[in-house]
């Protein structure tokens, strides 16, 4: 699913909050100290994880690497630049293979394959061609369609006697074989909805506001200014005596918060990507 009129959770940053929730506050407590970029963006991030976690998505664009052998990572996958998280090996099954395969990713909103490899004693013995691989989107599934003259089973790697499709495991060892897919992959959601991205915005705004209302001076409602002889102002920040500093503002983005309807959010953005794939 593709959204339109969206944004990504790296736009969502202390300035975005400060411009659009916060605008005209100067957010300092009685002290004259400042409430920091560091405060509000652990804020903004708790608001993105609690979401993720209610969605059961990712809002961002994760890649997962499955490496051959768990214990001993090859050397030019580096972590945060070729990949944020170690996925597993998929087994082999005899009765998928007869109809092409049929592999299961256990992640919500696939976005993209980046390969596919096979995996014989903790060794990747083969690639499959990225131009073999066919990726349907709508109907959550990757097809592999060779180019070549040929079947599948016709395609040997280096070591003698080990077929890589099809004929495997036909001479009688197993019905199975364990950790042989290496699916190299993409999940998440890159560009949330804007609903989303002010869900998350409206209930960290309120956190620092309602932090903002005790540093400040906890309990008033209003506040006067004065200098000298030549002006006395008084800044009201309750929506009534009953309320603490800056409840007036809390309660319309309370009022705001109520009009997007969580369970909704997390059906929209679960229903976005692939959740299964076959091979």
């Amino acid at each position: 699913m593709k959204f339109t009129r969206t944004l990504t959770v790296n736009d969502l940053t202390p300035g975005y909050l400060r411009r659009h929730y916060l605008f005209g506050i100067v957010l300092k407590d009685s002290y004259g100290e400042f409430f920091s970029d560091n405060l509000i963006q652990g804020l903004i991030d708790d608001n993105i994880v609690d979401l993720e976690q209610k969605a059961g998505v990712k809002l961002t664009s994760i890649k997962v690497y499955t490496p051959p052998d768990e214990d001993n990572l090859e050397p030019d996958m580096i972590l945060g630049t070729n990949y944020d998280e170690l996925g597993e090996a998929l087994d082999w099954s005899w009765e998928y293979a007869k109809q092409w395969g049929h592999l299961v990713l256990r992640k919500n909103n696939v976005t993209k394959i980046n390969r596919i490899r096979t995996i014989w004693n903790k060794k990747a013995i083969w690639t499959v061609p990225s131009d073999w691989i066919k990726f349907r989107q709508r109907a959550s599934m990757i097809n592999i369609v060779p180019t070549i003259a040929g079947s599948l089973s016709n395609i040997y790697t280096n070591d003698p006697g080990v077929v890589l499709v099809g004929q495997m495991l036909s001479f009688g060892m197993a019905k199975t074989y364990p950790r042989y897919w290496a699916i190299d992959f993409e999940y998440g959601i890159a560009n949330i909805p804007r609903n989303a991205a002010d869900f998350i915005c409206l209930k960290a705004a309120m956190i620092v506001l309602e932090q903002f209302a005790t540093a400040f001076n906890p309990g008033i409602s209003s506040r006067s200014i004065s200098l000298g002889s030549i002006f006395t102002e008084s800044q009201t920040y309750t929506a009534s005596a009953m309320y603490s500093l800056m409840s007036a503002q809390i309660e319309t983005y309370r009022k705001r918060l109520s009009e997007i309807n969580e369970n909704d959010l997390c059906r929209q953005l679960k229903g976005g990507g692939l959740r299964a794939i076959s091979v």
